[in-house]
């Protein structure tokens, strides 16, 4: 992942230099994502600031997917508010179907860490479309919701076992780096 986040800066100052909107918006992407598992900070601000340049270069799509990155990452760092803020931003937008099921996955993971956690169950079992996807992202992101609300419930047996679906099916994936830190947490509360 190290080189990969050296490239992505280098494809961002590439495209900052070119004057490429578009260009900054694909490349600010990549970035926030490589960063993930070294820097889940910068991952957050990144896909902050690639949100407002998709949005200027009219990428919906784009802005819509860094908003939600920066939710589910500002969730993993604790940034609770935050996260509703642009998880609130986002519903008065239009969502596609993903980024709604998406958005309520998210949504379900702040319910059962504040506290509501059957209403977190009903919330995410009520959007399965997200885990419904071909895209192996998509349904690596669910398991990792659905493992963040077992967790978060006192399920930490049920949490490890999904979060290692997660981890299975795409071990070098985006996600796993989540899903591992998930899995590790929880099997800690096992022992």
């Amino acid at each position: 992942y190290r080189e990969a986040v050296l490239l992505a800066r280098g494809m961002v100052e590439l495209a900052v230099e070119v004057g490429s909107l578009q260009d900054q918006a694909r490349a600010t992407m990549g970035l926030s994502l490589y960063a993930l598992p070294d820097d889940p900070h910068q991952t957050y601000t990144v896909a902050i600031e690639s949100a407002e340049i998709s949005r200027r270069a009219g990428m919906r799509g784009h802005e819509e997917t860094n908003m939600l990155n920066a939710a589910e990452t500002g969730i993993s760092l604790g940034l609770w508010n935050e996260s509703r803020q642009i998880l609130a931003d986002l519903s008065t937008h239009f969502l596609r179907l993903q980024g709604e099921s998406w958005s309520k996955c998210l949504s379900a993971m702040l319910l059962a860490l504040t506290g509501d956690a059957e209403a977190a169950k009903a919330m995410i079992e009520g959007h399965s479309e997200l885990g419904d996807a071909e895209s192996v992202a998509n349904l690596t992101t669910m398991l990792h919701s659905q493992a963040m609300v077992q967790y978060a419930s006192g399920d930490f047996e049920g949490a490890y076992e999904i979060a290692a679906r997660a981890v299975a099916l795409d071990p070098m994936g985006i996600n796993s780096a989540v899903a591992i830190a998930l899995q590790a947490r929880a099997a800690i509360w096992l022992k």
